[in-house]
C-alpha cells in the first residue's frame, strides 16, 4: 500500500488557498478539488503525483496506473535474463522439449500408411 500523509500547504501556493492560477500540484486530479490543510494525501512513488487518499484508493481498485501520466503503480518484476541471453537450465529444457516433439513427430509419421 502507498503511504498517506497529511497535506500541508506551502507558503505562496495560490491554488490551495482557493485562488485562480495556482499550481496543479495542490489539486487532486481524480476529484478536481484542491487539497485542504490536514487532508490525507497519497503520493505515487514512480511519478510523484499526489491525490486524496480516498480518491486514489478508489481509482487503484479499478486501474493500476496513475490517473494523470498512466505510469504503472505495480512493483517492477524481478530482473530476468535479457532477451537472447540464454541460461543453461533454459537451454537444457529447450533441447528436451525439441527432442520430445521430434520423437512424437517421427512416431506419428511412421504410423501414416499411404495406399
Amino acid at each position: 500500500m502507498i503511504p498517506a500523509y497529511k497535506y500541508r500547504r506551502e507558503p505562496g501556493d495560490a491554488a490551495a488557498a482557493g485562488e485562480k492560477g495556482g499550481s496543479d500540484e495542490s489539486q487532486c486530479a481524480v476529484c478536481l478539488s484542491a487539497f485542504a490543510e490536514g487532508e490525507d494525501v497519497r503520493r505515487l512513488p514512480k511519478c510523484g503525483q499526489s491525490f486524496h487518499a480516498a480518491c486514489i484508493d478508489a481509482w487503484l481498485c479499478a486501474r493500476a496506473s496513475c490517473p494523470l501520466c498512466r505510469a504503472s503503480v505495480l512493483a517492477a518484476a524481478p530482473p530476468q535474463s535479457a532477451p537472447g541471453e540464454a541460461t543453461w537450465p533454459n537451454i537444457r529444457m529447450d533441447r528436451l522439449i525439441n527432442y520430445s516433439l521430434a520423437s512424437r513427430y517421427q512416431n506419428e509419421v511412421s504410423r501414416i500408411v499411404i495406399k
